[in-house]
Protein backbone atom coordinates (compact mmCIF):
# COMPACT_ATOMS: atom_id res chain seq x y z
CA UNK A 1 0.00 0.00 0.00
CA UNK A 2 2.85 2.42 0.74
CA UNK A 3 4.24 1.97 -2.78
CA UNK A 4 0.87 3.02 -4.25
CA UNK A 5 0.87 6.24 -2.23
CA UNK A 6 4.40 7.08 -3.32
CA UNK A 7 3.65 6.59 -7.00
CA UNK A 8 0.52 8.73 -6.65
CA UNK A 9 2.59 11.54 -5.14
CA UNK A 10 5.02 11.34 -8.04
CA UNK A 11 2.16 11.77 -10.52
CA UNK A 12 0.43 14.63 -8.70
CA UNK A 13 1.24 17.98 -10.34
CA UNK A 14 2.82 20.56 -8.04
CA UNK A 15 0.64 23.31 -6.63
CA UNK A 16 1.22 26.99 -7.34
CA UNK A 17 4.56 28.07 -5.95
CA UNK A 18 6.08 24.59 -5.71
CA UNK A 19 7.19 24.50 -9.33
CA UNK A 20 8.75 28.00 -9.34
CA UNK A 21 6.16 29.44 -11.74
CA UNK A 22 3.11 30.50 -9.80
CA UNK A 23 2.77 32.81 -6.86
CA UNK A 24 5.91 31.99 -4.91
CA UNK A 25 8.12 34.82 -3.72
CA UNK A 26 11.29 32.70 -3.53
CA UNK A 27 11.78 31.73 -7.15
CA UNK A 28 15.04 30.02 -7.90
CA UNK A 29 15.04 30.87 -11.61
CA UNK A 30 15.06 34.26 -13.29
CA UNK A 31 12.75 34.32 -16.30
CA UNK A 32 13.89 37.66 -17.68
CA UNK A 33 16.02 40.72 -17.09
CA UNK A 34 15.63 44.37 -18.07
CA UNK A 35 18.46 46.34 -19.66
CA UNK A 36 18.75 50.09 -19.83
CA UNK A 37 20.06 50.93 -23.31
CA UNK A 38 21.10 54.20 -24.92
CA UNK A 39 21.06 54.09 -28.73
CA UNK A 40 23.29 56.19 -30.98
CA UNK A 41 21.95 55.88 -34.57
CA UNK A 42 23.89 56.73 -37.75
CA UNK A 43 27.22 55.79 -36.20
CA UNK A 44 30.17 54.79 -38.36
CA UNK A 45 30.06 51.21 -37.04
CA UNK A 46 28.00 48.89 -34.84
CA UNK A 47 29.39 48.80 -31.33
CA UNK A 48 28.18 47.98 -27.80
CA UNK A 49 29.82 49.68 -24.82
CA UNK A 50 29.10 49.00 -21.19
CA UNK A 51 28.59 52.24 -19.27
CA UNK A 52 28.05 52.54 -15.52
CA UNK A 53 24.26 52.86 -15.77
CA UNK A 54 23.41 51.48 -19.23
CA UNK A 55 24.60 49.80 -22.39
CA UNK A 56 25.50 52.32 -25.07
CA UNK A 57 24.80 50.87 -28.51
CA UNK A 58 26.13 52.54 -31.66
CA UNK A 59 24.18 51.63 -34.80
CA UNK A 60 24.82 52.38 -38.46
CA UNK A 61 21.11 52.53 -39.40
CA UNK A 62 19.09 55.76 -39.06
CA UNK A 63 16.30 56.11 -36.52
CA UNK A 64 13.65 56.19 -39.26
CA UNK A 65 10.96 53.64 -39.97
CA UNK A 66 12.12 51.32 -37.19
CA UNK A 67 15.41 50.54 -38.94
CA UNK A 68 17.54 51.35 -35.90
CA UNK A 69 15.25 49.36 -33.58
CA UNK A 70 15.52 46.31 -35.83
CA UNK A 71 19.29 46.62 -35.97
CA UNK A 72 19.41 47.17 -32.20
CA UNK A 73 17.75 43.79 -31.61
CA UNK A 74 20.18 42.10 -34.03
CA UNK A 75 23.28 43.72 -32.49
CA UNK A 76 22.18 43.06 -28.90
CA UNK A 77 21.29 39.43 -29.68
CA UNK A 78 24.78 38.89 -31.04
CA UNK A 79 26.40 40.74 -28.11
CA UNK A 80 24.39 38.90 -25.43
CA UNK A 81 24.55 35.56 -27.28
CA UNK A 82 20.77 35.08 -27.28
CA UNK A 83 18.19 34.63 -30.02
CA UNK A 84 16.51 37.73 -31.44
CA UNK A 85 13.06 36.53 -30.30
CA UNK A 86 14.31 36.67 -26.69
CA UNK A 87 14.73 40.46 -26.89
CA UNK A 88 11.87 42.93 -26.73
CA UNK A 89 11.76 46.73 -26.56
CA UNK A 90 9.38 47.42 -23.67
CA UNK A 91 9.87 51.18 -23.43
CA UNK A 92 11.32 53.86 -25.66
CA UNK A 93 10.30 52.74 -29.14
CA UNK A 94 10.85 56.25 -30.50
CA UNK A 95 13.46 57.40 -27.97
CA UNK A 96 17.24 57.08 -27.74
CA UNK A 97 16.84 55.68 -24.21
CA UNK A 98 15.19 52.26 -24.20
CA UNK A 99 14.33 49.45 -21.82
CA UNK A 100 14.99 46.02 -23.32
CA UNK A 101 13.62 42.81 -21.86
CA UNK A 102 15.74 39.69 -22.25
CA UNK A 103 13.74 36.51 -21.65
CA UNK A 104 14.72 32.85 -21.22
CA UNK A 105 11.90 31.63 -23.46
Amino acid sequence: MAADTKSLAARTPPTAGEDGRGGSADRTRVNHMILNVKVIPRASRNLVREESDALKVYLTKPAEGGLANKQLIEVLAQYLKVKKYQLKIIKGDTSHSKLIEVSNA
